[in-house]
């Protein structure tokens, strides 16, 4: 089995600059695909990592999007039903069946996309980057060829609040699970605005349904 990662600028995607103006990060999974004479319909999930008020700001710019036909919240997530012109039909690539995500494609502020496709053969995964429109400026991070064991999909993501994601997301960025660790539990509570008490309360929280998430998926 191939696993190709790749960093794209996507100049038309609709979600992307949303992402950069509301400091979002957008986790979406490409569901399933179909068309008819005139269109073509694809599903998505998408799940949001951000403050509540940036993601409600988002979501409802979102909302705005003429090309998404239905929206679907549930919880820290929603389902987007897009409809283009089979002209237009900018994503039909990626719904090759000889493909899957082994993660999310993630949409960062920083105004790029972060893929993780894989496939039985390499030749599929070239095959994608030839097929792919011009709107894609795909980079190719890496093409190696990986065992069963590096493919985990879970079903579902912890249920974190938004404080509890935001502690955990401020600990990983600062080191503080490397060894040595690059930060200690006084630094990270300083970058929270909260007390060390407070912090690491929450830390914890967040790293009891992770390992309760983790174990109960092994």
């Amino acid at each position: 089995m191939w696993l190709a990662k790749m960093k794209v600028l996507h100049e038309n995607c609709l979600v992307e600059p949303l992402c950069v103006k509301h400091g979002i990060i957008d986790y979406v999974y490409l569901v399933n695909a179909y068309q008819n004479k005139r269109n073509f319909f694809y599903t998505e999930i998408h799940i949001l990592e951000g403050s509540s008020q940036n993601k409600s700001s988002f979501l409802s710019d979102v909302r705005k999007i003429k090309s998404i036909r239905t929206i679907l919240p549930v919880g820290n997530m929603f389902f987007t039903l897009n409809v283009e012109s089979l002209q237009k039909s900018y994503y039909a690539p990626f719904f090759d069946r000889s493909l899957f995500q082994n993660k999310p494609i993630i949409l960062k502020p920083d105004g790029y996309e972060y893929w993780e496709f894989a496939s039985w053969g390499k030749k599929q995964l070239l095959n994608l980057m030839q097929k792919a429109p011009d709107v894609f400026d795909i980079q190719l991070v890496s093409l190696t060829k990986i065992k069963q064991g590096d493919i985990y999909i879970p079903k579902i993501f912890p249920d974190l609040t938004d404080r509890q994601r935001k502690a955990l997301h401020i600990a990983i960025e600062n080191g503080y699970y490397e060894t040595p660790k690059r930060a200690d539990m006084d630094k990270l509570a300083q970058q929270f605005g909260v007390s060390r008490q407070t912090y690491q309360e929450h830390l914890h929280s967040a790293e009891r349904k992770l390992m309760s998430f983790i174990f109960e998926n092994i």
